[in-house]
């Protein structure tokens, strides 16, 4: 072995020698074979030792890099142009700017839009220069909530303003008429992200453009783009020239003029915005009589009792925030002395600017409500609380002090000179900002509602709902402008005229929906221009909104027989997107929530004779369709004290929303592809004992008899905290999961449900064209297991429930309270489980060795 080293090399030297001789020819298995590895390991010792080098320089060669791009960049001033043409608009070169701390001193941005404009090397330029042309930047969770952050973000109210005028492909939306935000559902919201995008022409290749816009991970985008520019800093932005100077005061005689002609031109030419004669005979018990500007007067008045002139009997109505405690109220003890005289001195500024206005209207009374219901009388309240709806629904109009947070707040602002180039961000030491062009008057009036009325303090306050929406005509005196909506269109400063608003692809005619077409079809308006010999002009065609929602509610409850699938489910979408917006308002009294809304509920029932059950309508299978309402997002405690039964949404806090709808939209509505699992045999409320049937009254009890096929399931949450039901049986018996969407958060949920016996309980299977099955049911727990006597037969029935099959001849009255909805897709047992009732009293389906569901009689709370 001493000699291997010295044969190993006179081996190795001979074969090269006679591998080199050109009169041999080479041939590769004359290489040995160690030969060729110590090649392989020296060529990968060098791989290795330039890697470590490569890693330990990345510093360094990063800075060198940086140092010659910046050299590049100032020795060659065409590079940008060059390197976007050379990579074929892939790349351009954006050196490192803005990048002090206090970029956004001067700019009024919101966080998300703050780390959005950070994040970019488009705007604020990379070490390396060499940036992508193209960003998305992650912004919002959804566009709802993007809308509902809103607090004067310039950059949001800009890409907000840019959506496309075509919205056909956006069927639903929630708010009165413009909000283009999804009403809730169960699934999922597309996540929002700003686009950036660089342009060059080729005919002007030394200049670029720089737009922004809204878009999804989809890459769909319903907005179109908005130009960012780049210049010297400017001390002051440039006028607005939309606004003169008369108009920085939101109560100047201009900005009067302009309300007084939106009114009087819809009272003129709005068809839907007049009352019809058996209307007109309404008047609230007081009025406040303001007089006029040349002779002012302030005074309570008894409207039937006091010599009124009935040709002039008009009122303004004023919708505000209370903000805490009123300082002028009526009471009994003040009654008599401001049925005399009020002395202006002692109002709050929200009520001086309101008489100030109606004055200005040449209109002679105005009704206020802690000035015109006795405050400190519970009697009195109860006589006019009915009313408070037609109040605002008889009102000339309603002013509205949208931006006031209390009574103190006033109706009126004093502005600053507006601009139209919004800085986005400054750099003082390079003296440079980065700004839009753009100012409110750029602003569609659709953006203008959503950001200075959906967001604003009234418009959080739960009474001041059914205000806006039971009114014919409502002027919102904002933050920095005045906006006017009736039942026809909405209007700003900047554009008088106005706007119409949307429509959705059907008419309702004497009850009954003519057109009625899914979606996906052919486009709406060529689709609809005659059916079975009825002409649908554009004028005919239900509106979309709160406000559209309403008129079809009134409308599609006056059907002379059966309602047709597509009707009913119409009814329950519609009754939802008023409920959605409705239960997003803030309460002082939680008791409050369904009378607080009773108005509304009270028109539609008037028109439509739909009996109304504690927040739901009771007709043609729509409540066991409504039953299937859910809280969007966090859930909240438990509602105490006693609002409402456990299956009404007014037993529950937070934001409702129909857990089905988007199945619903997307499904053909037949009657083999909605199928209903359980009907509702009784159903009831009471107050004081009583059974009650109008909108208006109060209630303390509510009942619901419910047959329909039920399982037993316990309650499991995974990795994600998100809670399952877990149905028992299955295959190998491991179970079927249920997506679970509790009412309201128990607090201990392992000591509150875990431990306790749950049933689901089906009502809804809805059947795609891709024979896709999505069920629905409700989530119930034993609430009592007492004796109890039977009741009145004017009084409930109780039936009984799980205890015991249909056919049992136990009299124990088992009740049991909502706790949640679920939710599950696929095969999930029990078979043909629908057949008449009597035939499966007692069945028990378990689909194959499938979760065992079984035809119950349940009565819930």
């Amino acid at each position: 072995m001493a000699g291997f080293p010295s044969k190993f090399l006179q081996r190795l030297f001979t074969t090269t020698t006679n591998a080199l001789q050109p009169d041999e020819p080479f041939v590769i298995r004359d290489v040995p074979f160690v030969f060729l590895a110590a090649i392989l390991a020296v060529s990968g010792l060098a791989a290795v030792f330039l890697l470590l080098f490569l890693w330990f320089m990345r510093n360094t060669m990063a800075s060198l890099v940086s140092n010659l791009s910046t050299w590049l960049g100032e020795a060659l001033p065409g590079l940008g142009p060059i390197v976007y043409a050379a990579s074929f608009g892939y790349l351009t070169v954006q050196p490192p700017r803005f990048r002090e701390p206090d970029i956004f001193s001067h700019s009024n941005l919101c966080r998300n839009c703050e780390d959005a404009v950070r994040a970019s090397a488009l705007l604020c330029g990379r070490r390396g220069r060499l940036v992508r042309t193209v960003e998305k930047i992650p912004l919002f969770d959804s566009l709802d909530e993007m809308q509902r952050s809103w607090s004067g973000c310039q950059l949001c109210e800009a890409l907000l303003s840019n959506k496309k005028q075509d919205d056909a492909q956006v069927p639903e939306v929630r708010g009165y008429g413009t909000m283009n935000t999804p009403v809730p559902s169960g699934r999922p919201r597309r996540r929002l992200f700003l686009r950036l995008t660089y342009r060059r022409s080729s005919s002007r290749l030394s200049q670029g453009l720089l737009t922004a816009c809204l878009d999804d991970a989809t890459g769909v985008t319903e907005f179109t783009d908005i130009a960012i520019s780049t210049g010297p800093l400017k001390e002051s932005g440039l006028r607005d020239p939309a606004r003169n100077d008369s108009w920085l005061f939101t109560g100047s005689h201009p900005t009067l003029d302009k309300v007084a002609r939106w009114i009087r031109t819809c009272s003129e030419t709005h068809e839907s915005c007049q009352l019809t004669e058996s209307d007109t005979g309404f008047l609230p018990s007081r009025l406040l009589f303001v007089g006029s500007m040349s002779e002012p007067a302030l005074r309570v008045v008894e409207t039937k009792t006091d010599s009124l002139d009935e040709q002039n009997s008009r009122y303004v109505a004023l919708s505000h925030c209370w903000g805490g405690q009123v300082s002028c109220q009526l009471t009994a003890q003040n009654y008599s002395g401001m049925r005399d005289s009020i002395s202006p001195d002692v109002l709050p500024q929200n009520f001086r600017d309101a008489v100030l206005v109606t004055r200005h209207l040449g209109i002679p009374y105005l009704w206020i409500d802690s000035l015109c219901i006795l405050q400190d009388s519970l009697a009195d309240w109860a006589a006019e609380s009915p009313t408070m709806g037609l109040v605002f629904a008889r009102a000339v109009v309603v002013i509205a002090a949208t931006a006031s947070e209390n009574a103190h707040g006033g109706c009126f602002r004093t502005l600053p000179a507006p601009t139209y180039e919004l800085e986005l961000m400054r750099s003082e030491k390079a003296r440079e900002q980065c700004y839009i062009s753009f100012g409110p008057h750029r602003s569609s009036v659709r953006t203008l509602f959503d950001t200075r009325v959906e967001t604003a303090p009234l418009t959080k306050r739960a009474w001041a709902f059914q205000e806006r929406l039971l009114s014919r005509r409502l002027v919102h005196f904002c933050s920095d402008m005045v906006l006017f909506e009736c039942n026809s269109i909405q209007a700003s400063e900047f554009d008088p005229v106005g706007v119409s608003y949307e429509k959705e692809p059907y008419a309702i005619r004497e009850g009954r929906i003519i057109s009625w077409f899914e979606h996906t079809l052919l486009d709406p308006l060529v689709r609809m221009t005659r059916l079975g010999g009825l002409d649908v002009s554009e004028k005919d065609r239900a509106r979309r909104g709160i406000r559209g929602a309403l008129d079809v509610l009134q409308l599609l409850g006056r059907v002379p027989d059966q309602p047709t699938l597509a009707e009913r489910v119409e009814f329950s979408k519609r009754w939802f997107d008023i409920v959605s917006a409705y239960s997003e308002g803030a309460l002082t009294r939680q008791t409050d929530k369904l009378v607080a809304v009773s108005g509304v509920a009270a028109l539609v029932q008037t028109h439509a004779r739909v009996p109304y059950l504690a927040g739901l309508w009771d007709a043609n299978s729509v409540l066991e369709m409504q039953l299937l309402w859910f809280v969007v997002g966090n859930v909240h405690p438990k509602t105490e004290p006693y609002c409402a039964p456990s299956w009404s949404w007014a037993a529950v806090n937070g934001r409702i929303g129909l857990l089905p709808r988007d199945d619903l939209q997307t499904t053909r509505l037949r009657s083999e592809s909605i199928v209903f699992r359980a009907q509702v045999r009784k159903s009831a409320v009471f107050y004081k004992d009583m059974e009650v049937e109008d909108a208006t009254n109060l209630i303390d009890f509510g009942s619901l008899s419910l047959s329909g096929p039920t399982a037993d399931v316990t309650l499991r949450a995974n990795t994600l905290e998100t809670l399952y039901l877990t149905l028992k049986g299955g295959i190998l018996g491991l179970g079927v999961a249920l997506e679970f969407f509790p009412d309201y958060d128990p607090g201990d949920i392992e000591e509150a449900w875990a431990t306790s016996q749950l049933y689901a309980l089906r009502l809804l299977t809805i059947r795609h064209s891709d024979r896709q099955e999505r069920h629905y049911g409700i989530v119930l727990r034993v609430k009592s297991r007492t004796v109890r006597p039977r009741r009145e037969a004017t009084r409930f029935m109780f039936t009984r429930g799980f205890g015991s099959d249909s056919d049992s001849d136990d009299d124990d009255d088992i009740v049991y309270e909502r706790i949640g909805v679920w939710t599950a897709t696929g095969d999930i047992g029990g078979g043909n489980i629908n057949g008449p009732p009597s035939s499966r009293a007692s069945s028990s389906l378990t689909g194959g060795g499938g979760p065992r569901w079984k035809r119950r009689d349940v009565t819930v709370v």
